[in-house]
């Protein structure tokens, strides 16, 4: 006779199973919203804002396409409040941890006898050919239009600027005049409507038995939390393995097929536009 396994034990096999891990959208959402945030910082920290240490007074990116600065070396107010957290988060964070990381792996890439052997050359090879077309067909028609373009901007755009930023500043200043009273008489309405007072009478109390009851509910919730932290890190600890292994797995595939095929392609495009652009020439 066959062994046949019950179906309610099937689905309690199902349910003990560990690789039945969900999570919620919600913690998603908020661990790649503050993972953006953190690229982001780094970014602007590294390339928008000066150095924490320079002692020169050139200005930042923002600085130069910001079109409300009067001079080029008149740095705006919000830009020290903006890039005084973000130096503070680099000199702690990004260039004794982060920084060291990644010259690290670039330094290993380049030695990497795929990238040393195949990509290095022919990217040498298309920038001698982007300098050559660049000197020989592209730089004059662009000085030309980057002159026209100066002209253009010193005969109609620089004069008319100084008038529409004065009449968009007296326009926002107005807006803002206008919505300020118009909250000011609209809170002294409500305010003195005897309606008002009686809800904000009842209203009170029922807020203060709410606000303790949340915390009280938040007291007693910790130690629930703690403890599913506990018992889920084992299990979040063994998806990053794997997931780290497949990746690797995926990493030393594409050093060994892909990255090879698509260097051979790339060189062989380039010595077809070679022969184009010498027929070209002639």
């Amino acid at each position: 006779m066959y062994n046949v396994t019950p179906p309610s034990t099937l689905a309690v096999e199902k349910r003990k199973s560990p690789n039945r891990l969900t999570g919620s959208p919600r913690s998603h959402r908020l661990l790649n919203s503050t993972i953006l945030f953190i690229f982001l910082a780094s970014l602007f920290s590294l390339y928008a804002c000066p150095p924490p240490n320079s002692t020169t007074s050139e200005p930042s990116i923002y600085t130069k396409l910001n079109p409300f600065v009067a001079t080029p070396h008149l740095i705006p107010a919000w830009e020290s409040y903006v890039c005084k957290p973000t130096n503070a988060y680099r000199t702690r964070v990004l260039e004794p941890y982060v920084v060291p990381h990644i010259k690290n792996r670039i330094r290993k890439v380049r030695e990497n006898p795929i990238v040393r052997n195949y990509i290095e050359p022919v990217a040498v090879r298309a920038q001698v050919q982007g300098q050559n077309l660049w000197k020989t067909r592209l730089e004059r028609p662009f000085k030309r239009g980057s002159l026209i373009a100066h002209q253009l901007h010193g005969r109609y755009v620089a004069p008319t600027y100084p008038v529409l930023k004065a009449r968009i500043n007296r326009l926002v200043a107005y807006v803002q005049y206008q919505l300020e009273h118009a909250y000011a008489t609209i809170s002294k309405l409500v305010s003195s409507h005897p309606t008002y007072a009686k809800l904000k009478h009842q209203v009170t109390p029922l807020y203060h038995t709410t606000k303790s009851r949340v915390i009280h509910g938040y007291h007693a919730i910790i130690p629930h939390v703690h403890r599913a932290r506990k018992s889920a890190h084992p299990h979040v600890k063994r998806l990053s393995g794997q997931a780290y292994l497949r990746g690797r797995q995926g990493v030393d595939v594409t050093r060994a097929s892909v990255i090879p095929r698509f260097a051979k392609t790339l060189e062989t495009g380039l010595e077809h536009v070679e022969k184009i652009w010498e027929r070209i020439s002639a």
